[in-house]
């Protein structure tokens, strides 16, 4: 199983070279809303805080961020 995952994350960071982007590994995410992705529905982590700074920092600009999937 864990050589299986390893594949198909080599495979995923491969298309995300062609495109210019990367991957970012999730957990199962709920149906989210977009009223749903503001900081008062963050659980009260700084680290939350500190990694939303950081992206920022080092993209020099806010970012959005787009999650696709079936269901």
């Amino acid at each position: 199983m864990e050589n299986q995952l390893r594949e198909l994350l080599a495979k995923a960071h491969k298309a995300a070279e062609t495109r210019d982007t990367q991957i970012v590994i999730t957990g199962i995410l709920p149906k989210l809303r977009k009223e749903h992705l503001q900081f008062d529905y963050f659980a009260s982590n700084p680290r939350y805080n500190a990694l939303d700074d950081t992206i920022k920092a080092q993209r020099g600009s806010d970012f959005e961020l787009n999650i696709m999937g079936g269901g």
